[in-house]
């Protein structure tokens, strides 16, 4: 199977919409952005892959380089900087220009979510991330009811290493709006893990409470699935092995509960539905259950997302495919 990198993957509305502002055309970004002001998933889901579709030409020639000392990078040609000049009144340009602002400074940081900051790059990362908090800060101002502003805030949390006070207040503000909120429990998940400025305690009791209290059909029954993912990332050295706790007990009622109550129930997709698959399917593979797994990848496709593939031995692509492979034919080799 090929993969297909596509962020607007199986959309056939957002596929075509995220090329086109690939080339510019704003207005395109504006009208998928419209019907989402009362669908805070989708709005979630749309303004994040909108904003990566920024990452071009010159993001890719700073990749080539690094910055020299008190190099900024152009903040008003993108065309996220475009639309909020044209409409500044618009909630939906400030949301998707913060999100930009985020990526375009983990571009010119270099190292990435997972190595952290280029300490040269590190005054034009900060600058960046700022602006990013102030066009979040406008778009809550200018659509109060939306909590994806706020979740955006947790997410900058991470970079900034807010403290946990401020973080937990940002997502006070979410939960009020949207108690189930999939983006914010994803970043506030990662806000707790040990990578970041958690532990693998607290990542794991976050996970676990709200799956345990999340209603049947809830993507938050993934939770669990992703802290398993990230704790064989970053496990501490001794103790078990990674395939000792994939095959544990505990591990494997978590997949249970995330095949019963959210995978076979859901009767939508949401937003990070592709993500929430991709780990199952992965936990799956790792727990040794081909069989129940088969379904998950015949759902997903060829959409293979870069979390968790991305983090195994082999490499996303090959991963992937081998897991698939061992799930439509029932057994291969783990790793």
């Amino acid at each position: 199977m090929i993969v297909d990198d596509h962020n607007g993957r199986d959309d056939v509305r957002l596929r075509p919409a995220l090329d086109a502002v690939a080339a510019g055309q704003w207005q395109v970004a504006r009208e998928s952005m419209v019907p989402t002001r009362t669908d805070f998933d989708r709005r979630s889901y749309v303004s994040g892959v909108l904003a990566e579709a920024v990452v071009g030409v010159r993001q890719r020639e700073l990749r080539r380089r690094r910055l020299t000392p008190g190099e900024q990078i152009d903040t008003t040609y993108a065309w996220p900087d475009v639309w909020v000049a044209a409409e500044p009144d618009n909630p939906d340009a400030h949301l998707v220009r913060a999100r930009s602002l985020l990526i375009r400074a983990w571009e010119v940081g270099r190292t990435g979510w997972a190595e952290g900051i280029n300490e040269r790059s590190l005054p034009e990362f900060v600058r960046l991330t700022e602006l990013a908090a102030i066009e979040a800060d406008e778009a809550a101002r200018l659509l109060p009811s939306d909590p994806n502003p706020w979740a955006f805030r947790i997410l900058l949390s991470i970079p900034l290493s807010a403290e946990r006070p401020a973080m937990e207040e940002a997502w006070q503000e979410v939960i009020a709006r949207d108690p189930g909120h999939r983006m914010a429990h994803d970043v506030k998940f990662l806000y707790l893990c040990e990578r970041w400025l958690g532990s693998h305690e607290a990542m794991y009791h976050f996970a676990r409470t709200a799956a345990a209290t999340a209603a049947d059909g809830s993507p938050l029954h993934i939770l669990p699935i992703c802290a398993n993912a990230e704790w064989s990332a970053r496990r501490p050295r001794g103790g078990q092995t990674p395939e000792q706790r994939w095959a544990g007990a505990e591990f494997n009622a978590d997949l249970d509960n995330a095949l019963d109550r959210w995978f076979r129930v859901a009767q939508t997709r949401h937003g990070m539905w592709h993500e929430d698959a991709n780990t199952l399917a992965y936990g799956l593979w790792r727990a040794g259950r081909h069989a129940e797994a088969k379904p998950v990848f015949a759902a997903i496709g060829p959409y293979a997302t870069a979390s968790p593939w991305a983090g195994t031995v082999r490499g996303r692509r090959l991963s992937f495919r081998m897991a698939r492979r061992a799930a439509m034919r029932g057994g291969l080799l783990r790793t």
